[in-house]
């Protein structure tokens, strides 16, 4: 009995030590962390106070904690990595040399240690800087102010040597001097400030005036840990073509830093490659030039939470060139000025350029935005009715035809789309507007065009619509819209035309209709600068006016139908009289020549009904019929040159029910004509 109950009680022992031993650790992680300290470096000088001690630790689970130490004096520990699996403390040193030590943990109780020598000594700054950093090196708050008395070029081959700005610290520069990195050799700054220990670039001039430094500024052999955050660039940008933070040919990360009071713009990025690979919550303010100068293709690195204001010229620069990436271009609050022409296109990428709702894009010269041209590409332009996107002029006060237009050709993909998009002052070129679409389809909804200095809209060639409904077109110096006769089809409803010099559609290009269509009621008459032709061998198509719809007909054109091909004209204006009439301001008989039905109309399908046809008659009469048999009842036939209806051939309606049907007047040959 006894032997059985000492038994069990080993065995509960053993089973409670097991369980004990799983609670604390993980038998199945045996992997140990690895840590690094990064900042200060082994057997650097440092001064004597508030020293920022950092470590690099990562774990192949996770790690958990790593503590500092001085010697075997605990500094203190953090739990939390920032960005970059970096953990720190804030030491308090003393004079003398010390052995510092990092101990990285992770959850099953592994633990790794690196150790590094520095030596504290010292007084407070000012500390002076000038000349080439080839070792890396760390500048600390107990040196400041840090006061650069000439140019600091931290770049080297051979050693690639980072320049570490620590928080708290005070750059000031003496004069026109600029802090670079990159430029003949590798090197990065590392300046990360706290939101409540930003570091701060300046000048020695009392009092500050904008232009007293020339830059802080990275070039292409710059290295990606080349990092800005949390720091103030004040009173810099002493060189026109830099900005107090200047950027060539390479990417850098800016986040929450401010640039202010700049003798010229506040940032410049140059170069094919210049750019942020990181930029957030930043504010540029008090510059003397533009917020922002950068490249069209680069646009799309400009991140979110930034701010501008009060800037001479408040707005984002940027240079022309193509966008070949597809790409989004965020509304800043504050307006792109586009420096030069920008296309949107690439044969390998067939980029699609999202432009936010509430982006303003100005233009300052004689340019287009463009799509399609050489290869694909798409523009979509999406705002809301709270927040339309606004294409429109630089100038002040802003004057019609300031820029080119909003341009699409062929290339342009079917991705391409504007809605609540305000299209101002454009319109520069003959043969243009504040948009022109070129052989492609488009859609165009709920959409503002004014102040053209040509026409509001203009399509060329096969261009037309795959959406325009909720448009206005208003105040153009030119025709309100410009497309092709087969197109007219495309245009949907809920439009406005108002104000402009001619406030018409105008029907220019092709000849003929060759699709069954609607030509709707714009609430502006259709303007026909040539011969219309309805009608097609394989479609058979069937052209339908609207009611209420105003044709208005230049000198000696002919509206007609089945003269080539099969086709028929539904023109009823039983719930809104339709009218053919002539586009001169003082009509006269004759103006035009007639609407006119030949032997291949489509019979049935060929009818005008409470219509008013006026003003034609240079060849037969208003109307003209040969060989076919058109419903023509209820309409108002007048002012003729010769007869009011011509009929001809072997087939046509009955005279006399036309004449019984129809009300005529001022028709010098008569009302109707039949053959004898």
């Amino acid at each position: 009995m006894r032997k059985y109950l000492a038994g069990a009680v080993c065995c509960s022992i053993l089973l409670l030590a097991g369980c004990s031993k799983d609670k604390t650790t993980n038998p199945s992680d045996t992997t140990s962390p690895s840590v690094t300290i990064v900042a200060p470096t082994n057997g650097a000088t440092v001064g004597i106070g508030t020293v920022p001690i950092q470590a690099h630790a990562t774990d192949n689970v996770g790690v958990t904690k790593v503590e500092f130490y001085d010697g075997a004096t605990k500094i203190g520990e953090d739990a939390t990595a920032s960005t970059g699996n970096v953990y720190d403390v804030s030491w308090t040193s003393t004079a003398g040399s010390h052995l510092l030590k990092a101990i990285a943990w992770d959850a099953a109780g592994n633990k790794a240690r690196d150790s590094i020598t520095v030596t504290a000594g010292g007084t407070a700054g000012p500390t002076y800087h000038h000349g080439q950093i080839q070792q890396s090196e760390t500048w600390y708050p107990i040196g400041n102010p840090h006061v650069i008395t000439a140019d600091v070029n931290v770049g080297d081959a051979a050693n690639s040597p980072i320049l570490t700005i620590m928080p708290g610290c005070i750059v000031q520069f003496q004069g026109d001097y600029e802090l670079y990195c990159g430029y003949s050799a590798s090197g990065a700054i590392v300046a990360e400030g706290k939101a409540d220990s930003v570091i701060q670039f300046t000048t020695t001039s009392n009092p500050k005036t904008p232009g007293s430094w020339r830059s802080v500024a990275a070039y292409q052999y710059s290295t990606t840990a080349t990092s800005l955050k949390y720091c103030t660039f004040e009173y810099g940008g002493s060189n026109s073509g830099m900005g107090a933070l200047h950027v060539a040919d390479v990417a850098v990360k800016i986040n929450y830093c401010t640039v202010t009071y700049s003798g010229t713009s506040g940032i410049t990025f140059l170069g094919s490659n210049g750019r942020p690979s990181q930029f957030t919550n930043n504010t540029v303010s008090h510059c003397a030039a533009h917020a922002i100068e950068i490249g069209a293709e680069l646009v799309r690195t400009l991140g979110a939470g930034n701010t501008f204001l009060g800037n001479t010229n408040n707005d984002i620069l940027v240079r022309g060139g193509i966008v070949s990436t597809t790409c989004t271009w965020l509304n800043q609050g504050a307006p792109y000025l586009a420096t030069g022409e920008i296309g949107v296109e690439d044969a390998t990428n067939s980029p699609t350029l999202t432009i936010a709702p509430g982006c303003v894009i100005k233009f300052a010269n004689d340019d287009e935005f463009y799509c399609g041209y050489a290869s694909s590409g798409a523009i979509v332009a999406e705002g809301t009715a709270l927040l339309p996107i606004v294409f429109t002029t630089n100038t002040n006060p802003p004057t019609t035809g300031s820029w080119k237009a909003v341009k699409l050709y062929p290339h342009s993909t079917s991705a391409t789309s504007f809605n609540y998009c305000t299209f101002a002052y454009g319109g520069s070129q003959e043969d243009n507007g504040g948009i022109y679409i070129e052989n492609v389809a488009t859609k165009l909804t709920n959409c503002t065009v004014n102040q053209s200095g040509h026409d509001g809209v203009y399509v060329s060639g096969t261009g037309h619509f795959s959406q325009f409904t909720g448009n206005t077109v208003s105040n153009c110096l030119g025709h309100a819209i410009t497309i092709a006769p087969e197109y007219i089809r495309t245009l949907g409803s809920s439009n406005t035309y108002s104000g402009n010099t001619h406030n018409d559609i105008f029907a220019k290009g092709s000849s003929y209709v060759t699709t069954t269509g609607t030509w709707l009621n714009q609430g502006a008459p259709y303007l026909l600068a040539q011969d219309i032709s309805i009608g097609d061998a394989t479609n058979s198509p069937v052209l339908t006016i609207a009611p209420g719809t105003t044709i208005k007909a230049q000198s000696d054109v002919e509206f007609y139908v089945g003269y080539y091909a099969p086709g028929g004209l539904i023109a009823d204006g039983t719930s809104g009289q339709i009218t053919f009439t002539s586009s001169s301001t003082s009509p006269s008989a004759g103006d035009w020549k007639s609407v006119s039905f030949y032997n291949l109309a489509i019979d049935g399908s060929s009818k005008l009904k409470n219509c008013v046809i006026e003003y034609a008659g240079s060849n037969y009469g208003n109307v003209y019929v040969t060989d076919a048999l058109p419903e023509i009842t209820g309409c108002t036939i007048r002012h003729s040159l010769a007869w009011g209806i011509y009929l001809d051939g072997s087939v046509y309606p009955d005279a006399a029910a036309l004449e019984s049907n129809n009300t005529f007047s001022d028709n010098p040959s008569g009302n109707v004509r039949a053959p004898e």
